[in-house]
């Protein structure tokens, strides 16, 4: 009998829990002013909170966190771009406000990294280490230091790009009007590219001469380490399960990569010295084991060479690739906007060969760039932060050392900025005086501020530079066999069947 009534007591016990949990969370962040909407900030909820981290990665149909943001959002946060969730014990505010996402951004003394992805013996931290994108203060300034200069002069890269590009563009040819899969073609190139201009290593990648072992360990560990789960409950990443073994094997796997490519800078860099060569820089891997030795600069140590190689291994290919194989879709979805650039392009080089003076007078393809990366940004959002004081934003008070998070994608489909036809691509949105009217920190494919995305000017030139060639050879159209619908589940990477077919221009 009392065994039975403790068990109908449970229920009882975990409701009260979960509306005590809901209760302190929705009286710890209330109204600062008559400028926010509720008296207390909107809330997910920890039920839902928490069956969005645990449960949702186990779903066959899973779907993507910046989906589950954009969802939160349209429930709970749209009408003041700001809102609480649980992530596990922390309270998580999310921010998808042009203002509040500017002060986060542009003050990172005020608002470091949240420390969670490097937290002991997290799969993050041994992952990716600690490099460039995750670090604070005066160890992340003596790395900017160090890899900034590597990204000067964008002029330098447009050989490579060119070179690879028509490379890509002679393999499409080949084809013969037969199906391309878009993001194994835009993997290959971008890594191609990588490896030139980046690492020093001739991949081969389109040629077929990389293992596509790398690339799959590579997709593995980064969907394995970031899980908020994983983060959250350490663990979990003991646990002697199928997942952890692979996890094992397949970082060990690629470290052994990494470290090829390193101790090959490396060799690089000592015949240099021993036959009194030039010492000049020549990529960021070179720059960055010249600085491992002391006399040459800031002494970066063996590990944060080998991390941030992860970093721009991963970022260096991942975003561009990404990018593309949404312009691929765009192009064949809207033969109008191809056909426009496709004029602009012959019209702008009159007869001349490309060069990046005059691809920067396409302003078409500048707005088409910007409105596919607005509608398909690769970065959804950035790494949470947390104040080191009390704030106050969109009117509601956050305690200091609460975890804040942008919300990129839900900001780039705020009708507030882009109006009642924020859903359609159109890229004449930035153009003109609309483009004018368009707030600066709405539109974040990069992130902004001083942790902005150190690649990005290298991107954008590297996609407009394909894009260029591409649409002066060929017409994209789409194969009439292949249905593919946009959704915020697929916005970091595009289905992996996505198919064009390619027609040569007379």
């Amino acid at each position: 009998m009392y065994v039975i009534l403790a068990l109908l007591c449970i229920p009882v016990i975990v409701v009260l829990a979960v509306y005590a949990i809901d209760y302190r969370a929705r009286n710890r962040f209330k109204r600062a002013n008559n400028q926010a909407k509720h008296s207390i900030m909107p809330t997910l909820g920890i039920v839902k909170s928490l069956s969005n981290i645990i449960v949702e990665p186990f779903k066959k149909n899973k779907s993507h966190l910046s989906q589950l943001l954009h969802e939160a959002y349209l429930t709970v946060g749209k009408d003041n771009g700001i809102y609480h969730k649980f992530l596990g014990p922390i309270d998580n505010i999310v921010i998808a406000d042009v203002d509040a996402i500017k002060t986060v951004l542009l003050n990172p003394k005020s608002f470091p990294k949240f420390p969670l992805h490097l937290s002991k013996d997290s799969p993050t931290a041994r992952f990716s280490g600690r490099n460039l994108a995750f670090i604070e203060g005066e160890e992340w300034k003596a790395q900017r230091h160090v890899i900034n200069p590597a990204f000067y002069n964008l002029n330098k890269f447009f050989e490579p790009f060119d070179l690879h590009t028509k490379k890509c563009l002679d393999l499409f040819a080949s084809k013969n009007g037969q199906p391309i899969a878009i993001p194994l073609a835009m993997t290959n190139f971008t890594i191609d590219v990588l490896g030139e201009t980046v690492i020093g290593t001739n991949f081969g990648a389109q040629d077929g001469n990389l293992d596509r072992t790398t690339l799959e360990d590579l997709l593995y560990l980064m969907a394995y380490s970031f899980q908020p789960a994983r983060l959250l409950f350490s663990f979990i990443n003991k646990l002697p399960t199928k997942a952890n073994r692979e996890f094992e094997v397949r970082l060990q796997r690629f470290n052994h990569f990494i470290g090829d490519l390193v101790s090959a800078a490396e060799d690089k860099f000592k015949n240099r010295n021993n036959n009194n060569g030039d010492n000049a820089q020549e990529t960021l891997l070179d720059l960055m084991i010249q600085s491992a030795h002391s006399e040459y600069g800031q002494g970066l140590s063996d590990s944060t060479v080998r991390d941030n190689a992860v970093a721009f291994f991963i970022a260096g290919h991942e975003t561009t690739s990404s990018a593309l194989g949404f312009a691929f879709y765009r192009l064949s979805k809207h033969p109008e906007a191809q056909q426009r650039l496709y004029n602009e392009i012959k019209d702008t080089l009159n007869g001349d060969d490309l060069n990046t003076d005059l691809i920067q007078n396409m302003n078409y393809l500048d707005a088409f760039i910007k409105e596919t990366m607005r509608m398909h940004p690769p970065a959804a959002g950035v790494l949470g932060r947390v104040n080191v004081e009390d704030v106050v934003m969109c009117g509601y008070k956050i305690p200091k050392g609460t975890m804040i998070s942008p919300d990129f994608y839900s900001l780039h489909y705020n009708k507030e900025y882009y109006g009642p036809s924020v859903n359609e691509f159109r890229p004449e949105r930035f153009l003109g005086e609309e483009g004018k009217s368009i707030p600066r920190f709405a539109h974040l494919p990069f992130s902004a501020g001083a942790r902005v995305c150190i690649g990005n000017h290298f991107s954008v030139l590297e996609q407009k530079v394909f894009l260029a060639r591409l649409l002066l050879r060929f017409e994209i159209l789409p194969n009439p066999d292949y249905r593919y619908k946009v959704s915020p589940s697929s916005i970091l990477c595009i289905s992996d069947d996505f198919t064009v077919t390619v027609k040569e221009r007379k």
